[in-house]
């Protein structure tokens, strides 16, 4: 668009916020694994396509809820139950704050059935 003449125009390029989460006691429907069994649908690589959707969904400066980390855990085919251990470093995690000028971004993911 165009500025009219004498204003001051600032361009702002956002940075990447990476975070990191951990999921415990991950249970699955059988036929699901981690991906270290053969013959088994890899919810790993699943969860991580799902995850990182979600981020790119979100705009600048929007922060990542808890509850749509959950909503994305309920949502994959052969997650039974789980326990959202860690966001972004924080136990038990809590909504994460991101700056105008920051894009969330899946850093880590950890999953354990433990």
């Amino acid at each position: 668009g165009k500025a009219p003449v004498g204003a001051d125009v600032s361009v702002i390029t956002p940075v990447y916020m990476s975070i990191p989460m951990s999921i415990k006691k991950l249970k699955m429907a059988p036929g699901y694994s981690l991906g270290e069994t053969p013959g088994t649908t890899n919810l790993t690589s699943q969860l991580e396509a799902d995850f990182t959707r979600y981020f790119r969904s979100l705009k600048p400066g929007e922060p990542v809820r808890v509850v749509d980390i959950i909503a994305v855990m309920v949502a994959q085919a052969g997650v039974i139950d789980f326990e959202l251990y860690e966001l972004a470093g924080v136990k038990p995690p809590v909504n994460v704050t991101v700056e105008s000028t920051q894009y969330a971004q899946l850093g880590s993911l950890t999953l354990s059935t433990t």
